[in-house]
């Protein structure tokens, strides 16, 4: 879908990027130099590698070159950030490999922090047959708290706000580990509509007195010269309020200097007019001095909110409504979604029965890596560089991953159109996929003849394309057209080149063109832009950290890990256009499923209306705006003449904590309405609600419209504080509802400075055979590793950098810190005859999850690549 916009361009930094076929190979890139006259026969190639934020390095890992600062004793613990991500190794005497520690061993790691009340700090181990534990100490070293169940991961919470000393040790073994300090997450329920008993008040008052049969008269009696009757009380002083009949409420509103209000009510229903007098009592009640709290007496009822252990850290769902959508939906729309990619692994738990027969299209046998063409088995083989990305299989759990809802199984993550299925499409192989191959994919999703001569049970209903190329083809195109003619609805990932410039298959006419915004909903900084650009969604951001819980805002999805073979199916973060794509995929899906008339024309007509979408500021970057499921579905009941679903107004804030760590001086907070009804949300006010420690927090409008909704700056002074960990409440109170978030900030000696993963890497590789042709070794410097390589002769490259804190010269071991150009999910190959100084990416430690057998989640680690080191 196009439109025309007139809009301001932005200059954006290039980062890392996602999956690409073949075609767009030969621009990588990188500022180039003009070349002379005379060509040289050697080249620079260069860039800077950037360590994702709240990242730090153990300071005595294995490998000998690395930086030395021993953390053994309380004396010279390392002092860490908190929120943290830390990658570190420890081993006992004569275990692991040969190095610095080897012989007399490096049992124990400690580390000086500030830890707020409640906070995780959780251990994943990497290494199989090592056995580490997790302790929490006092600063004098006393032990407080210490877990050693033997699994994978330990964890702990701690007691109270304080310094702390954290403690890894080796019981057995040399292990790498990743140490994660963080605020624990929550979800919270929105529910789809506001329902109370009229005429009922739930009211709170302030005395403290004693609540014996006096004082229940007495307040009886204040509340009946009020015309109100308090029919009940409970044990914690809550009161239930009642106002009978037309005249006592005429009579309350009087008391409460409010009767200039009851005239606007005289013309409404009884029904309506008892609803909206409940809550203007309710408002005008929280303004007396003796309550505490006024609110309907609400009716509470079960909410679709997915009981899934690893749903908290999918931010990416409640930021696009998907919750009170998914209390409109049917458990089974009977919608199919086709997503081409890399293939599937269609073992995954969280892909029983989502999925429905796919195909091979592969047909270059040397790309395909399964040992033959087009087949019936679009299961991925892997890309064939050491490792794999798996990101067919990622994208298919955004889509449609299995999804419990109280009761159910309760492992893993949600999907976004959990009641619909996958139709996985294998056109991408080793070194990306071709147009071809594209093409038949798509003739096949539709139902339409191809060159593998197969046709499916029944065609596809939605197409998610999370892959592209710069340039155009007029038989891609015109296979598209085709497709849309038969009445599917195609979607695809704007690409990740943070540039304006037109990304295909993205930025034809007949497909919807997604960008990506990290949880604040601001874009991406990977992100392509443009007026080719339809609508946006969230991708993520790996190198921040919002909500400080210790792990990158990345989007969580399901994954695959071929080095554990005794539990290989994992879930993990990723980030790009590509995560951003199957949100909006799976949304049109949700549709379909209420509507299955809507076409391609009523779609892109409903986006253009914006009624798919929350605006979120310039077309340029965003489109329509951010895809909003709730507004989505609502349209699609609309549109098929149904009444739509009424959500009641809620207020929202993005993120829904914060935590500045040691540095941190400002942040934004987003303020949006989470419902949709006919009644207006204002915010009345914000305030800090609690804070210790003095007056170090402070929040105020930034760019707010007259509901007050809209963005808030929140400020943190350190000035005058002394050394610890201070903890603070955010209050935002609207017409419907209040909310707090939680703010976290460190002052003292042991807050780190500049991020910092380990001693790094750098290798130059070459595609084909895998060699290394060139390393290099950095240190960091103000959180980032410049690297350079000289005499570089012309060819085709791949760059990858990471740790090797086990010494065993290979680097992006589980638990090392690894990045690749462009992204890990895919490395770029690098078409190389001239200068290129800006091949820019990031580093830093990935974690994943995996169900054992018990059900608990278990730690694991994003193995995207490994790499010797000659």
């Amino acid at each position: 879908m196009r439109r025309t916009h007139a809009s301001l361009v932005l200059l954006l930094g290039v980062a890392s990027g996602t999956l690409m076929l073949a075609a767009c190979s030969g621009s990588s890139g990188g500022d180039r130099n003009e070349s002379s006259a005379a060509e040289p026969s050697a080249f620079t190639l260069g860039g800077d590698i950037e360590v994702a934020f709240a990242t730090t390095a153990d300071g005595d890992v294995n490998e000998p070159s690395s930086p030395y600062s021993p953390n053994d004793i309380p004396g010279s613990a390392q002092a860490i950030p908190n929120p943290a991500s830390l990658g570190g190794y420890v081993n006992q005497p004569g275990a692991g490999m040969p190095g610095r520690s080897r012989d007399l061993g490096d049992v124990r790691d400690l580390f000086h922090t500030a830890l707020a009340a409640g906070e995780v700090i959780r251990l994943f181990q990497a290494a199989e047959g090592a056995d580490l534990d997790l302790a929490l100490l006092d600063v004098d070293g006393a032990e407080l708290l210490r877990s050693d169940t033997g699994g994978s991961v330990e964890s702990l919470t701690a007691p109270a706000s304080a310094e702390y000393l954290i403690e890894v040790t080796a019981f057995s073994g040399a292990s790498n580990y990743v140490l994660t300090v963080g605020q624990e997450t929550t979800v919270a329920a929105v529910s789809p509509a506001s329902e109370f008993v009229p005429g009922e008040l739930v009211v709170r008052f302030r005395e403290n007195g004693p609540r014996d049969s006096a004082a229940t008269s007495a307040l009886s009696g204040r509340m009946a010269a009020m015309g109100l009757d308090a029919v009940a009380r409970g044990a914690r002083g809550e009161t239930l309020v009642v106002a009978r009949g037309d005249e006592e409420l005429d009579t309350a509103f009087r008391a409460l200097g409010i009767e200039h209000l009851a005239a606007s009510l005289h013309g409404l229903e009884r029904a309506d007019r008892m609803r909206a007098a409940t809550r203007r009592l309710a408002k005008a009640m929280r303004r007396r001095a003796d309550v505490l709290s006024a609110d309907p007496n609400y009716i509470r009822r079960p909410a679709a909110l997915p009981s899934d252990e690893l749903y908290v850290h999918q931010w990416h769902y409640p930021l696009i409504g998907l919750p009170q959508a998914w209390d409109n939906v049917a458990p089974d729309s009977g919608v199919v979604v086709a997503v081409a990619d890399t293939g599937v692994i269609p073992n995954h738990p969280e892909l029983q029965g989502q999925l429905v027969a796919g195909y091979d299209f592969v047909s270059n046998v040397s790309m395909a890596a399964d040992g033959n063409g087009c087949d019936a088995n679009p299961t991925d083989p892997g890309d064939g560089i050491a490792a794999s990305s798996w990101h067919g299989t990622h994208v298919a759990g955004t889509v449609a991953a299995r999804t419990s809802f109280q009761g159910g199984d309760d492992s893993g993550v949600a999907g976004v159109a959990w009641n619909a299925r996958v139709m996985p499409l294998r056109v991408l192989g080793v070194g990306g996929g071709t147009d071809f191959d594209l093409i038949q994919a798509l003739r096949y999703a539709a139902g339409l003849d191809n060159a593998c001569g197969v046709l499916p049970a029944s065609p596809a209903d939605v197409i998610n394309l999370s892959l592209g190329g710069p340039d155009p083809s007029a038989a891609l195109e015109a296979a598209l057209v085709e497709v849309r003619q038969a009445g599917i609805v195609v979607v695809a990932a704007a690409g990740n080149f943070s540039t304006s410039a037109p990304f295909y298959p993205a930025a034809y006419d007949q497909v919807i063109s997604v960008s990506a915004v990290d949880a604040s909903k601001r874009l991406a900084p990977y992100s392509n832009f443009g007026s080719e650009v339809d609508i946006a969604a969230p991708g993520g951001n790996v190198a921040q950290d919002l909500d400080g819980d210790g792990f990158g805002d990345g989007v969580l999805s399901i994954s695959f890990d071929a080095f554990s073979p005794a539990d290989p199916y994992v879930y993990g973060f990723g980030q790009g256009t590509s995560m951003a794509a199957p949100h909006v995929a799976g949304v049109v899906a949700l549709m379909l499923g209420v509507n299955g008339a809507l076409t391609p024309t009523d779609i892109d007509s409903l986006l253009a209306q914006g009624r798919m979408s929350e605006d979120i500021g310039s077309s340029f970057l965003f489109g329509e705006g951010l895809v909003d499921a709730f507004a989505a579905i609502s349209a699609a009941f609309e549109t098929a003449g149904g009444a739509p679903p009424v959500a009641a107004p809620r207020l929202r804030a993005d993120p829904p904590a914060l935590n500045f760590g040691s540095s941190g001086t400002a942040a934004d907070v987003e303020l949006s309405n989470a419902g949709g009804d006919d009644r207006v949300l204002t915010v009345e006010s914000t305030e800090v609600a609690t804070v210790d420690g003095g007056a170090w927090l402070s929040v105020s409008p930034a760019s707010v419209d007259a509901e007050g909704l809209g963005r808030y700056r929140v400020d943190v002074d350190r000035a005058g504080l002394t050394a610890g960990i201070y903890s603070g409440t955010l209050r935002f109170v609207s017409s419907e509802n209040d909310i707090e978030i939680a703010v976290l900030m460190q002052v003292g000696t042991f807050a780190a400075g500049a991020l910092d993963a380990g001693r790094h890497f750098v290798l130059l590789v070459d595609p084909d055979s895998l060699e290394t042709v060139a390393a290099q070794a950095l240190n960091v410097s103000n959180g980032v590793y410049r690297y350079r390589f000289d005499d570089v002769e012309p060819g085709e490259y791949l760059v990858f950098a990471g740790t090797d804190f086990d010494n065993d010269l290979t680097i992006c071991d589980p638990g090392e810190a690894c990045g690749a150009y462009l992204t890990l999910d895919q490395p770029q190959r690098i078409v190389f005859d001239d200068d290129m100084r800006a091949l820019d990416f990031g580093t830093g430690f990935g974690l994943s999850f995996s169900p054992a057998s018990a059900g608990a989640p278990r730690g694991g680690f994003s193995r995207a690549v490994r790499r010797r080191l000659y």
